[in-house]
């Protein structure tokens, strides 16, 4: 869990927990939800990204995570048309778009993906039955 700037802006009586999204200091479905926003992109490559949905998994009880659609036209971290199909492309800050073939490859079964080809982002999530 992560909090950027939350000293410079007056925040500082929170209680944050900064850790790796992979490896994480809670026990299992220690939370009755787990959320995360436009983050598996930037974990790693495919095995890192496993991990990271593994750990929803098991601290959650439900959870929703968010991802930018690879093969949608418009990149959507720089909003540039066609940039991110290009193999000379990289940006630094993330490692890995990911398509809904990708999704379907790493996600638990039972797993619903909201979204498709012409989809800026796709919903992924889990609930407790």
């Amino acid at each position: 869990m992560f909090a950027s700037g939350i000293e410079e802006n007056g925040m500082g009586w929170q209680n944050w927990i900064q850790a790796d999204g992979r490896k994480l200091p809670f026990g299992d479905k220690s939370f009755d939800l787990v959320f995360s926003n436009a983050v598996i992109e930037h974990v790693g490559q495919k095995e890192d990204q496993l991990i990271f949905v593994r750990e929803h998994d098991r601290v959650g009880k439900s959870w929703i995570f968010t991802t930018p659609n690879r093969m949608f036209p418009i990149e959507s971290h720089t909003q540039v048309l066609l940039i991110h199909m290009s193999k000379n492309w990289k940006h630094p800050s993330f490692s890995r778009l990911l398509s809904k073939r990708d999704l379907l490859e790493i996600l638990p079964k039972g797993t619903h993906i909201k979204g498709n080809i012409f989809s800026p982002t796709f919903i992924c999530y889990k609930f407790q039955n």
